[in-house]
């Protein structure tokens, strides 16, 4: 008999999405091969589904409505990746704020 399928991994909190693995390199994000929803790498926005931007950041930077399958949307690689535009709009409004007021 084969042995039991392991458990699902428990839904992510809050509405969020698990991020997918990297696309390879016979398979990248493009404008012809559309990243989805917590999906990269992608260069530009181009290369993400309509409603998706991509998320450039550097490494050690939480992902905005993405988690990883620890459940934490930190994120120590350089991937940059497709996220809702609300997200990304709420994550600028609060590095401006942190500019501005130190918070």
């Amino acid at each position: 008999p084969a042995p039991p399928a392991p458990p699902a991994p428990p839904a992510p909190p809050g509405g969020a999405v698990f991020m997918l693995p990297v696309r390879t390199s016979d398979n990248k994000c493009t404008p012809n091969n559309k990243c989805t929803r917590c999906e990269g790498d992608c260069q530009s926005s181009d290369d993400c589904m309509d409603g998706l931007v991509c998320f450039q950041k550097g490494a050690d930077e939480h992902v905005p409505g993405c988690v990883n399958g620890l459940g934490s949307s930190f994120d120590r690689s350089r991937t940059d990746w497709c996220i809702p535009k609300d997200d990304a709009n709420r994550l600028r409004r609060l590095r401006l704020r942190k500019t501005l007021f130190g918070w």
